[in-house]
């Protein structure tokens, strides 16, 4: 891997191109004579996070594979939800319907559209709402009194963006 082009990239980005190789014991024969990272080097930059939800929302955006039925999203929605309820039950005095299944119903939202963002595009609120099987509310009460649960999904989860950039540069430099 060229440094120079090494330096360019973001530290996601270094993290989601590194290509899955065999291990190799030899010279990497590249034209620089550095050697270029592979998947154990994804696997030490991942483990150096602290957070574990982040460290599994750095998993689902690494490997990739984000269905929901996989531990890494369950740990994410897990602490999503956690948050969310905690501002929820500060904020609405009198619900009708269980509020923490509601907050894991909205943080598997948001995680699962700040994942595949093109499909947020593709689908109205309703029907965000129904995919995600949020009968509590139709679209312009949640619009209107639960919209900013879904904000507070994307600052969290920005939030761990800027945390995995962190761990991941400290990471890379411990490399050089």
């Amino acid at each position: 891997m060229n440094a120079v082009a090494d330096e360019k990239m973001t530290n996601l980005e270094w993290l989601t191109q590194i290509g899955l190789k065999a291990i190799e014991y030899s010279a990497d024969p590249k034209s620089t004579g550095e050697k270029g990272p592979s998947w154990e080097d994804r696997c030490g930059a991942i483990a150096s996070i602290e957070c574990p939800a982040c460290k599994a929302y750095c998993e689902l955006l690494v490997w990739g594979d984000y269905r929901d039925n996989t531990q890494a999203f369950a740990e994410v929605c897990k602490y999503i939800t956690k948050i969310l309820y905690a501002t929820a039950e500060a904020r609405v005095q009198r619900q009708k319907f269980n509020l923490e299944a509601f907050c894991l119903k909205v943080a598997k939202m948001g995680l699962f559209y700040n994942l595949r963002p093109k499909l947020k595009e593709e689908r109205t609120l309703q029907g965000q709402l129904n995919f995600f099987g949020i009968s509590e509310v139709n679209a312009d009460g949640f619009a209107k009194r639960h919209k900013y649960l879904s904000f507070m999904v994307e600052n969290i989860l920005e939030g761990f963006h800027e945390e995995i950039d962190f761990y991941v540069d400290e990471y890379r430099r411990s490399l050089r």
